[in-house]
């Protein structure tokens, strides 16, 4: 009896050790060391710890085993390509004090669907996550200043990404051929984009861009076929070469007063702009700028423009109106040379509108608006008061005993009134400027007064912005046909037509 007993404490024993084994087994298959003062432990179900301190030297681990990641302690440096080709890691999560996340990190984990990143992270080395095809977001921490080239290129997965105002180093290509990439925004502070930063993203559809930026790069958007329209920053100064060539589905584009270049090929062969108008303080544009727009109507150029170059409008074919200030400018003598003199057109409007003063001056602020005046005509500036909350655009204007008509609102003039809420356009004006009311988020009611408007005399981008359920009053019998244009000039497609 008693040795049956004892025979039955030691199987008991027995069981109970090699249940352990098997516990730790699968808790800590395999680990070690991987740097001077770092370790690293993998289990069975393919979870990698990396823990200590310094900088990782060697990776001794099966790449193909890990399937999470967790980086903590004290670690400050990864090493190039630690976790590269890792074909099932599928997450991983980084809470040491890294500032540098080295070249080829995560390249080309094709199950690589999460990362979180730490927020002392200053710089993202190149081709860091290349080809992570089931990546499908990522938050780039506000501390890093520099982007490798490459670092995200062939994301297919990826749909949205914001980059840091700070990250003023990047490299080329960073978010190339992203497919799935669909929503893009920048923070206030960033300055340029550089060359191919989105190009062949063929999904993308919206960039938000912030005032302060002044370069666009060469390719930076080329061939980002699902990219609607387009609003560039005052702050702009150059358009690069090819910065959106072939994007053929962008139907607008907004550029503003501070553009001085657009480079060669910079617009190529995006056919779906029926319009395009170059702002005042443009001085050159590129040869082929405007190359194969099969699809634009609509040309206006400026006054300031002193270059042109080779095929600006090659295989334009569309083209029925070119609109420049005066007969006196470069512009008007470089289409008379090229051979468009027949769809010329000699606009009175002054492209300035100077510095309003006095009421007896050429830009003066009657009531709530600010003029400038030509000939018989009138041109609404802006408001005197930017806080206005609604606003009466008259059909008339009278100055110094003479009466004007007020028939043109000019680009930008109520741009980010962000408290107006209505605004009623008066029945003489004929046209509207690029991005006239663009951003006004508040605007919901305008009250449409003119029978003169038409899809090349409201520029692009006029409502872009505004509610998204904004009611437009038209006058009796034109709702449809307004609806038609405005939608093309960014009003928003919720809007109501009345």
């Amino acid at each position: 009896m008693k040795q049956f007993q004892i025979r039955k404490a030691l199987t008991a024993l027995f069981l109970f050790l090699m249940t352990l084994c098997v516990c730790v087994s699968a808790t800590a298959s395999s680990g070690g060391e991987c740097g001077p003062d770092a370790n690293w432990s993998l289990t069975d179900d393919g979870m990698l710890y990396i823990s200590g301190s310094g900088e990782i030297t060697w990776h001794p681990w099966s790449q193909d085993k890990i399937k999470n990641l967790l980086v903590g302690g004290s670690i400050t440096n990864l090493g190039n390509g630690a976790f590269s080709s890792c074909a099932n890691l599928v997450s991983a999560t980084n809470t040491a004090p890294v500032t540098v996340l080295p070249q080829n990190t995560f390249y080309a984990d094709p199950s690589l669907e999460k990362v979180v990143l730490p927020d002392t992270l200053t710089e993202i080395g190149k081709t860091a996550f290349m080809m992570d095809k089931s990546l499908t977001s990522v938050t780039i921490p506000a501390k890093v200043t520099a982007i490798g080239e490459r670092a995200f290129s062939f994301c297919s997965s990826l749909t949205s990404i914001n980059l840091p105002g700070g990250a003023v180093n990047l490299g080329e290509a960073i978010f190339q051929g992203c497919d799935s990439l669909k929503k893009v925004t920048f923070d206030y502070g960033f300055l340029a984009i550089p060359d191919e930063l989105f190009s062949n993203c063929k999904s993308l559809e919206t960039v938000s861009f912030p005032q302060t930026l002044v370069s666009i790069g060469a390719h930076a958007f080329q061939s980002c076929h699902n990219l609607k329209a387009v609003a560039l920053p005052a702050s702009l100064n150059i358009i690069g070469d090819h910065a959106f060539q072939s994007c053929d589905s962008m139907t607008a584009v907004t550029m503003e007063k501070g553009l001085v270049t657009i480079d060669q090929y910079a617009l190529s062969f995006c056919s779906g702009l029926t319009e395009i108008t170059v702002p005042e303080g443009v001085k050159t544009i590129g040869d082929y700028a405007f190359w194969g727009c099969g699809g634009l109507k609509t040309l206006t150029l400026p006054a300031s423009v002193a270059s042109i170059g080779t095929g600006m409008l090659e295989d334009c074919t569309a083209l029925k109106k070119i609109i420049v200030p005066d007969k006196t400018c470069y512009a008007y003598k470089w289409c008379v040379k090229n051979g468009f003199e027949q769809i010329l057109s000699v606009s009175d409007a002054d492209p300035d509108p100077g510095t309003p003063d006095s009421p007896g001056s050429s830009t003066p602020t009657v009531g709530q608006l600010k003029y400038k005046l030509s000939g018989s005509k009138a041109t609404v500036t802006g408001p005197k008061n930017k806080n206005a909350k609604k606003l009466k655009i008259p059909a008339t204007v009278k100055v110094s005993g003479k009466t004007y008509k007020v028939t043109a609102i000019k680009a930008g003039a109520f741009k980010k009134m962000k408290k107006l809420a209505s605004v009623e356009i008066g029945a003489n004006v004929k046209n509207i400027g690029a991005g006239a009311f663009q951003a006004c988020a508040s605007l919901k009611t305008i009250t449409i007064k003119t029978k003169n408007l038409t899809g090349s005399s409201v520029k692009a981008g006029a409502f872009s912005g505004i509610y998204k359920k904004a009611t437009f009053k038209c006058p009796k019998g034109m709702a449809a046909a307004y609806k038609k244009i405005l939608l093309k000039k960014g009003a928003p497609k919720t809007c109501k037509f009345k």
